[in-house]
């Protein structure tokens, strides 16, 4: 385990030999041939011929393929020809498939390759994240994955999604200041870590391990490492297998040996014992098999999930019990806005029948607005469809951006009409967020978002039935039971 998060900036500067200007292009090429390049260590994939021989490694095709040479050589050919069918679709099948998720993999291999912005020869630059090298400066932005483990020089509001690494499903926030040694990975704030992605805020932070050293890099060697054992199916199929070969070789023998006894040619009863051998192997059996396991790789891909091989679909199925920490990493970890209340009228947004006139649909319209101008959420992808929206931030800010955009609002447009002037940011302490605009007319609007007990504490009036009221006491109390009634719920 790495110490960088018990030292000072300044020791980790001296340990790397490197500044908070950077390093120059000519020693980052030195690092890159001393330290290569900042990727996982992987093994080779499988070409097309060694995924094809492989398919032959299966007991039970290893049976038809001596019971279908033995059915040639006694002349049986529609037997014959039977079984090199059956074993011609086992292995068409199997490597069709495999074949295809070695090249989708491919696919993902080039995909999670992405660009880092660097502060090279004193100014910033953006490389490719493969040509990191300890000692680098790295500016950390929100929607970017961080490409290599750091410690953080300076940050502003940073927040990372460390769930891949820690488990836990809420942001982590991180600062600057050293941590004690021995600390967990989680408790290491001031650290950034490979393959996590940066939710919200700014940083630097200086690069301290890449590659196979990453923390991520290491779960990598050890999965890597790890024996693959054989499933529960193959297990069964080649003790199946096993059992059908003694017993094609028990009946070739027995009608050999009483052939003999008889009295019998010896070719006569080799071409019997054959012939009644191969009737006792089920040919059909790996076709059955694998069309099954295929059908089961098809609902597995229309899950989006990727097989590589045909027997994993089998081996999920015989999982009996599935021991899990957390749900937001196991779930999308993903929030949505399904209701709005606004004075004391509750608008379920999953019923869009819920909006019975125009006064209330401006209402709703203008509470999305505020959620959506007073957020940190922004979108990667604009020009796409809207299902293929990519949104980069928090889930509760994405969800508020998502709801607003979804209505119709588009945030580029109102911010030509109103500017933004200035912003205070949301932290848990405060519980609320500012925005200020320039409004058209000369005067300035003031959206603010937030905890409802914070903004009710200094709330004067609010807006109900179509106008806006009063905020006495009684009103204030009703409208603390419609949140917590909400907030029983779930919502």
């Amino acid at each position: 385990m790495s110490d960088f998060h018990s030292l000072s900036i300044k020791a980790v500067f001296d340990k790397l030999k490197t500044s908070s200007e950077g390093l120059s292009n000519n020693e980052a090429a030195k690092r890159l041939i001393k330290y290569g390049d900042n990727k996982l260590s992987e093994n080779k994939a499988p070409g097309k011929m060694a995924i094809f021989i492989s398919q032959f490694k299966n007991a039970l095709i290893l049976v038809l393929v001596i019971t279908g040479l033995s059915s040639f050589i006694i002349g049986a050919k529609e037997e014959a020809i039977v079984i090199v069918v059956a074993i011609s679709i086992n292995i068409a099948f199997g490597f069709f498939q495999e074949n295809k998720a070695n090249q989708a993999l491919e696919k993902l291999k080039k995909m999670s390759e992405h660009t880092a912005f660097v502060l090279r020869d004193k100014r910033e630059c953006s490389i490719n994240s493969h040509n990191i090298v300890p000692g680098d400066v790295l500016l950390l932005k929100a929607g970017n994955r961080v490409a290599c483990d750091a410690r953080i020089i300076d940050a502003n509001i940073l927040q990372i999604n460390e769930a891949s690494l820690t488990g836990e499903s809420l942001p982590a926030k991180k600062q600057n200041e050293l941590i004690a040694k021995g600390a967990s990975l989680a408790d290491r704030t001031n650290m950034v870590y490979a393959g996590t992605i940066i939710i919200s805020g700014q940083g630097v932070a200086i690069a301290t391990e890449t590659g196979a050293n990453t923390e991520i890099g290491k779960i990598a060697t050890m999965v890597r490492e790890t024996k693959e054992e054989r499933t529960p199916l193959q297990l069964r199929l080649e003790n199946f297998s096993k059992t059908l070969g003694f017993i094609f070789l028990g009946i070739c023998s027995v009608i050999i040996l009483v052939g003999l006894l008889q009295g019998r040619e010896i070719i006569e009863m080799i071409e019997t014992g054959v012939a009644v051998g191969v009737a006792s192997i089920p040919e059909g059996l790996t076709a059955a098999v694998t069309f099954i396991l295929a059908l089961g790789i098809q609902k597995i891909l229309k899950k989006k999930a990727l097989t590589r091989k045909l027997v994993a679909a089998e081996t999920l199925g015989s999982v009996t019990v599935i021991c899990t920490d957390k749900t937001g990493t196991l779930t999308k970890g993903e929030m949505s806005v399904d209701h709005i209340v606004i004075g004391e009228k509750e608008f379920e947004l999953s019923n869009p029948g819920s909006r019975q006139n125009l006064g209330d649909a401006k209402a709703v319209s203008l509470a999305l607005q505020i959620a959506m101008m007073c957020n940190d959420a922004s979108i990667e992808n604009p020009k796409q469809a809207l299902s293929d929206w990519k949104f980069i931030g928090t889930s509760t800010e994405t969800a508020l951006l998502r709801a607003a955009m979804e209505s119709g609002l588009r945030k580029e447009e109102l911010l030509k009409s109103e500017p933004k002037i200035a912003e205070l940011p949301f932290d848990s302490e405060k519980k609320f967020m500012l925005s200020l605009h320039a409004h058209a007319n000369g005067t300035y609007l003031l959206y603010e978002k937030g905890a409802p007990e914070r903004l009710l504490e200094k709330s004067s009036h609010f807006y109900h039935h179509g106008s806006i009221c009063v905020l006495d006491e009684n009103q204030k109390h009703n409208l603390i039971k419609n949140y917590e009634k909400m907030t029983a719920k779930g919502l």
